[in-house]
């Protein structure tokens, strides 16, 4: 099968995702499975249906402020694990702001720029 992502993705728990569902007041709090400047994963323990709109606050490591961005639900599955979070939610972002993408490419290029040197002077 043919990858059809157009960001690159980073498998990453540190970042820490708060998500509220449409119009909602209230929300809660859990941590990425994994984000690109498309959109995020994370666990929750509430189930949510595929075309739901989440409100999302991402707080990217070393960024000056937290990103908030509209999503979309596009899947959900139900984790196995006796973990809290009993689902893994992936959501498209629908609504963001050009600083708001450009902050997540920076975070994910210094990921793998950091990995990329850190590999190669192992490999020396």
């Amino acid at each position: 099968m043919r990858e059809r992502r157009e960001y690159t993705r980073l498998t990453t728990n540190s970042i820490p995702v708060r998500h509220r569902i449409g119009s909602a007041l209230l929300g809660a709090s859990s941590s990425s499975e994994d984000i690109s400047a498309g959109g995020v994963s994370f666990s929750t323990v509430q189930k949510m249906d595929p075309g739901m709109v989440l409100n999302l606050d991402l707080h990217i490591p070393g960024a000056s402020r937290s990103v908030s961005v509209q999503g979309v639900v596009v899947w959900q599955t139900e984790n196995d694990s006796l973990n809290s979070s009993r689902f893994t939610v992936g959501a498209r972002f629908s609504r963001i702001g050009d600083t708001d993408r450009r902050v997540i490419i920076n975070y994910i290029r210094a990921v793998f720029r950091k990995k990329f040197y850190s590999r190669e002077h192992i490999d020396n």
